[in-house]
């Protein structure tokens, strides 16, 4: 049911991802999974994030914090604070959602998981372009969407449509040729370079 209710999301139909996902945290905490509770509750607040309901979201994920704190899971800990980094960019909180994204990020390197590590560079480059460092935000966009492709992985369809207007936004602040030539430097690079990139500004600043 968890599953299901994820797929609503991705596919953008709330109203099926909010009904099916209550439905299956309620089947979770009356079995005692704590797990899959927590992987309920983490969408929901996604769900919640997607609608702007940022105060929903926040509660929500807070309460998964806990629960994954509890049963010492790592990769889904390191998603949490991804939805947390995304969340405090949504609500303008460069400096946490900056912070929290550079840690889901050494999360996602030690994990291996590559597509994280490339969602964690998407929300990085937001911040950039919202500090008005343009060009290292296409960079950083340009590296992800190659490591994205280097896997055959989509970015989710949630968080393209969160970070779209972020892209939108730095598309209108860069001239066009100058956009191409920052997207490639950021192909060119390798997973490792683009994180050090990223961390490495992210100290600087």
């Amino acid at each position: 049911m968890n599953n299901l209710g994820a797929l609503a999301l991705y596919r953008g139909d709330l109203v099926e991802a909010n009904t099916t996902l209550e439905e299956a945290m309620v089947l979770a905490r009356d079995a005692g999974h704590v797990m899959t509770l927590a992987l309920c509750k983490n969408n929901l607040g996604v769900c919640a994030m997607v609608d702007r309901d940022y105060e929903t979201a926040q509660a929500l994920m807070e309460e998964v914090k806990e629960l994954l704190w509890a049963v010492k899971d790592r990769s889904s800990y390191a998603i949490l604070l991804h939805n947390l980094g995304l969340l405090a960019l949504l609500r303008r909180d460069l400096d946490r959602a900056a912070d929290l994204c550079a840690q889901s990020i050494g999360k996602a390197v030690d994990l291996l998981d590559r597509l994280g590590v490339a969602c964690d560079l998407d929300v990085l480059a937001a911040v950039a372009g919202e500090q008005g460092d343009i060009p290292r935000a296409v960079r950083l966009w340009g590296a992800a969407e190659a490591l994205r492709d280097a896997i055959g992985a989509a970015q989710p369809g949630d968080e393209a449509a969160l970070l779209g207007p972020f892209v939108e936004a730095a598309k209108i602040r860069l001239e066009e040729t100058a956009w191409d030539v920052a997207w490639a430097e950021g192909v060119a690079v390798d997973q490792d370079e683009a994180v050090a990139y990223a961390l490495r500004e992210e100290s600087s600043a």
